[in-house]
């Protein structure tokens, strides 16, 4: 697995997509937890955005890592709603630190191999 380090504009561009997902994902299991249930055809699938613009495929950041990121933005539920989607800042920060850390540890247990 190839990975580049983030200058800090792209380190923003991320956290932005990150909280988007977050609040998109409120959106939709608020209107799940009335009855609207989409089945997750309306899901944003950002992921594979981010995994990229943090410089690794998809493919290489790994089955597990993908569903620890959609288990988090899964909760954003509980969080209170507000409209600059401040209450989902901190989330989404520790949302980019766990995906950073995971690629940094890869690129080293890689990079000795």
């Amino acid at each position: 697995m190839e990975y580049h380090s983030i200058n800090q504009s792209q380190k923003e561009i991320i956290l932005k997509i990150i909280l988007q997902d977050l609040k998109h994902n409120q959106l939709r299991l608020g209107l799940q937890n009335i009855g609207l249930d989409d089945a997750c055809l309306y899901s944003s699938d950002m992921f594979p955005v981010i995994t990229e613009l943090m410089g690794v495929a998809e493919k290489d950041a790994g089955d597990k890592l993908g569903e620890k990121y959609y288990e988090i933005i899964g909760v954003v539920d509980k969080l209170k709603i507000s409209d600059s989607g401040e209450t989902l800042k901190p989330l989404a920060e520790k949302c980019y630190e766990m995906l950073l850390s995971n690629f940094e540890i890869q690129n080293l247990l890689n990079s000795e191999s």
